[in-house]
This record gives C-alpha cells, structure tokens and sequence, in this order.
C-alpha cells in the first residue's frame, strides 16, 4: 500500500512527495528567456481564482463544513499546481522520447503487477492477498479501468520502430490489459474497450478488415449458441457449473438490458443504475434549489453534506431492503456541478475541449511523437465518457496525471506553433 498521512478530514497520498520534490526543482529547468501566455494558461488560472474565492466566501457563511472546504480546497488546487510547475517546462524532442519511454515501461510493471494479481484472485486460490472469490464476484475496481484502458492504449499505438524486445513487450502489456478487462466484470471497463476498439479502427483499418473483422464474424457464428443459452447475471449465481466467461457476458449484458428496459419504460432494473439516478436527482434537486447554488455550487463540499440516504432493494442483496448513504456523486459531471455549479461545468467542458484539440493538433503538426499523442487523444475520449459514470478528478492518482498530461500538451503545442509561426 502507498503512503497516506492523515491531514484533518482527509489525507495526503505518499506520491506527492517526489511531485513536490519535481516541483521545486522545476523551477531550475525553465528557461528564462522562455515566455508564454496562452488560453489555457489562462483558464487555470482562473479556475484557481474560481476554486478559492468560492470556497472562501461560501465558508463564511457554513462554517460548520470549515474543515470539509478546506481539504476539499486543497485537494482542487494541488493538480492546478502542478499544471503551472510543468506549463513552463521547455518539452523539447529529448524529455519527449523519455516521456514516452517511462509511459511505455511504467505501463509494463502496472500491467505485470495487476494482471498477476487478478489472475491468482480471479483463476487462483488467492494466496498472494490471502482472500477468495467467487466466480461472479466483480474483482477490479472501477476506476482502475481508466488505468487499464490506457496502458493497453500506449501498447498498441506506441511506435516501435521495429525494435524486437519493445514488440514483444508491447504484446504482454495488450494481453495483460485484455485479460484483466474481459473477465473484470467491470462495466466500465467494457465501455472503454468498446471505446478503444471503434477509435483504433479508424487509425487501422487495414488489419482491422483483414483480422480483426473475420476473427469476430468466425467468433459470433461459432459462440451464438453459447451466448444465447447463458442467462442473466443473477441465475448463473446458482450455477456451480457456470465458468467465468459465463459471468463476464452476463454482466456485459447488464448494460445492455438496462439500457434498453429504462430508455422504453422508465423502469430501473440495475441496482447501480438506481443508485446513480437518485443521486444525480438529488444533485440536481440542489442546484436547482436557488440561483446562487445553480450558479456556484456548494463551494467545494461533496454530497456528503447533503447528509442523504434511502431504501432500496435488488437481487443481488442477501438481506432484500437496504439502506444507501449518498457520499459519492457517482459522475465527475455531477460531482463538478454540486461543487462548482454551472461555472464549474462550463470550465471543465473548456478542459476536455482543450486536451483533445491540442492532442489532435499536435497529433497533424508534431508527427515524430504521433503515437504519444494519440494515446492522449483517445485515451482522454474514453476519460470523457468515464466521467459520466465516476467522480475521477476526485482520486487523487488520475487527477494529478490528469493536469500534467494536459500542461505537456499545452506546452509543447505552444513550442510547435512557434516553430510553425516564429
């Protein structure tokens, strides 16, 4: 486990400290001569203005939740701290290729680690953390799927340049990832693939047609009776017989089924599902309570402050009824809009707009980086779509990545429209 040290409500993660370390050294490597003033420097910073000064004043008025604000602060305004140490950077060729190098060799060891860890808990007897589950028990966490989903991405967009080991090693990473995310029975998970899979067929559409399309054709006419003789997630949980794969389909049908049963009749046939849509409606219910927190939010505090729970009940519940405390607001859209209200929305729509055109344009006018790019572009796509479903700018791992990935962007376009434009 990483390092955490408790702070007020809170804590403070262990991977912080080399960052903080990075920062202060930063400082060394910027170039004075080196001058910049872009939109997303100023978007950040007045973000930063946004996050403080709301959170400030809506404090002086609830200083009940204080201690809440002040973490909640913090842990906002870190990441954008980060942006700026990294902004300045001069990201010329060299720290490039070492950029892409450590994602590539990083994505190695997350990948070994998690798909060795998965497969003794999943296949095994769970010997290495000492805890056994069964097959239809989902094993992998849900935001770990945005980690997956882009360490299978710098596997197969990476250039290899023929280069031997990285080929192979580029395949171990693919297979990791694959064999994590198809039988993770994480529903995210599948989305991102899916995701992954229709972006990468507009880049490689050749072996898409040539291997991939007939394998899949062979696959769907070969599985058809298989696939229609596996029932729904709950029945196989009664089935001593039913293997993993069994599971694995099934909870993709989930999506599926739920999907379709609410979008014809309004009826919530997935306890996530249920617990999302009451969520978000009490979001809603919030904002939409008066203008002020329409327009700003709650300042920062999460949906615990709502202090809000009910009764539900679902197959997949032992004990029928069960009380659920809302303390997530299960979706980064909603989780800005309660904290940030509006404004916050509209600043986070800026962001996601900013990271897939600098992507795409760096991707047409830095071509010797192309594959670093592209993982960028898609990979944040994909986060896009994950936002709808988890709070991620709330872990404090993916929210650092987050802003730094965005600052390199940033920087490096601003360093090749130079070039372009001296």
């Amino acid at each position: 486990m990483p390092y955490r040290y408790d702070f007020l409500n809170s804590y403070i993660p262990g991977q912080l400290i080399p960052l903080v370390l990075f920062s202060f050294l930063s400082l060394l490597l910027v170039k004075k001569t080196f001058k910049k003033s872009n939109i997303d420097l100023i978007v950040i910073f007045l973000l930063f203005l946004f996050i403080f000064f709301n959170a400030i004043i809506q404090g002086i008025y609830q200083e009940e939740f204080l201690r809440y604000r002040i973490t909640s602060c913090i842990a906002s305004l870190l990441p954008l701290v980060f942006f700026f140490s990294v902004f300045f950077h001069d990201f010329n060729d060299k720290y490039l290729k070492t950029i892409a190098m450590c994602l590539f060799y990083g994505s190695l060891m997350y990948a070994t680690y998690y798909a060795l860890n998965f497969y003794n808990i999943r296949f095994g007897d769970g010997s290495i953390i000492g805890i056994v589950h069964d097959a239809g028990t989902r094993v992998v966490g849900q935001r770990d799927s945005i980690y997956l989903s882009f360490a299978f991405l710098i596997a197969v967009l990476r250039n290899y340049y023929l280069n031997r080991l990285e080929i192979i090693i580029g395949i171990w990473i693919t297979f990791c990832c694959l064999i994590v995310i198809i039988f993770s029975q994480t529903r995210l998970g599948y989305l991102l693939f899916l995701i992954n899979f229709s972006l990468l067929f507009f880049i490689y559409k050749k072996y898409f047609i040539v291997i991939f399309i007939p394998i899949l054709v062979f696959g769907l006419v070969y599985f058809s009776s298989y696939f229609a003789s596996i029932g729904d997630i709950y029945q196989l949980k009664g089935d001593e017989s039913a293997d993993q794969f069994a599971y694995s389909y099934a909870r993709f049908k989930t999506m599926i089924q739920a999907a379709l049963t609410f979008s014809s009749s309004g009826n919530i046939i997935d306890g996530s599902i249920e617990i999302r849509i009451i969520t978000w409606s009490k979001i809603l219910e919030y904002v939409l309570s008066s203008p002020l927190k329409f327009l700003f939010g709650s300042g920062e505090l999460g949906v615990h402050a709502l202090n809000f729970s009910y009764l539900t009940s679902d197959p997949s519940y032992k004990s029928g009824d069960i009380r659920i405390s809302v303390l997530n607001s299960e979706s980064q859209y909603f989780d800005t809009l309660f904290r940030r209200g509006f404004i916050g929305i509209i600043f986070l729509f800026t962001i996601i707009y900013r990271i897939l055109y600098l992507s795409k344009y760096l991707i047409k006018f830095d071509k010797n980086y192309k594959d670093l790019y592209l993982t960028f572009y898609f990979g944040f796509i994909g986060t896009s779509f994950a936002f709808i479903f988890l709070p991620l700018l709330r872990d404090r791992v993916f929210v650092l990545f987050f802003f730094i990935a965005y600052a390199l962007l940033s920087s490096r376009a601003y360093i090749i429209s130079s070039l372009r434009d001296p």
